[in-house]
């Protein structure tokens, strides 16, 4: 009760806000790119949000068969996509649909569960479909509850317990791309089952399979952040400024 009391306070109305617009232009900039190498009739997107990649799905690519899961965080009226098609379910836990997808997208999500849920997690999703979207968030990264940051390589490990190749068929296209958040630009990847061999072989005709030991990127936009913040925390009193920053931007919104 204590642990989703945490998670509460953190993914609050301000948290998805916050992150729509981004998403929203990310997702109109990524999912023609994907739709046009996979050409999905039905999708699902595990920690959906307020829907903003789903809409997409729905308004751009004409899609009507998707589905969303996300934590009962998000209330109906915030969704940008109608209600019953997301479910709200605790994502620390399994949940089941009874069916496989197209396609799977979990995007910026697994970072926000416990690392004992990494292993079950990618059971999940690799249950969902023989295609998964994936990002997470690395280490260092910063972000609202990332209580399990990893390198991209940890996550291959997962997916490769469960047969699926890791292939880096995106970040290419994306990297300079401004319209879309520097961490889809960096961490996004695609994992194939093993066993789909139509669906491997539209991936080798793009690229081969990427090197699950050699995933890692640092995007240039992080990298200068970082930078940044060494240069404002290199004295005491640089620290101080920054530590207490937060509560100058508090009592400035009052």
């Amino acid at each position: 009760m204590a642990f989703e009391m945490i998670e509460s306070s953190h993914y609050n109305k301000e948290f998805y806000n916050s992150h729509e617009a981004g998403s929203f232009q990310s997702a109109l900039e990524i999912i023609p790119i994907i739709s046009d190498i996979f050409k999905p009739s039905s999708v699902i997107d595990i920690g959906c949000g307020s829907g903003v990649w789903l809409q997409v799905w729905m308004n751009q690519q004409q899609l009507t068969d998707v589905s969303g899961i996300e934590g009962p965080y998000v209330k109906a009226e915030q969704l940008r996509v109608p209600v019953e098609v997301v479910r709200f379910e605790d994502l620390k836990l399994d949940v089941s649909f009874g069916r496989k997808y197209d396609l799977v997208t979990t995007l910026e999500v697994a970072e926000h569960l416990p690392e004992n849920r990494a292993e079950s997690f990618v059971r999940m999703i690799t249950n969902l479909s023989d295609v998964v979207v994936f990002s997470a968030a690395i280490p260092g990264q910063e972000g609202t509850y990332h209580i399990n940051e990893q390198y991209p390589e940890y996550w291959a490990k997962q997916f490769i317990k469960q047969n699926y190749i890791p292939f880096d068929l995106i970040r290419d296209v994306i990297w300079n791309n401004n319209k879309i958040e520097w961490w889809y630009r960096q961490n996004i990847l695609i994992f194939i089952n093993a066993s789909s061999e139509t669906k491997l072989a539209i991936a080798q005709n793009i690229k081969p399979p990427a090197n699950p030991e050699l995933l890692t990127r640092i995007h240039p936009l992080l990298f200068e952040y970082k930078l940044r913040k060494l240069e404002k925390t290199k004295s005491f009193f640089s620290y101080l400024r920054w530590k207490l920053y937060p509560l100058k931007k508090f009592i400035l919104r009052k």
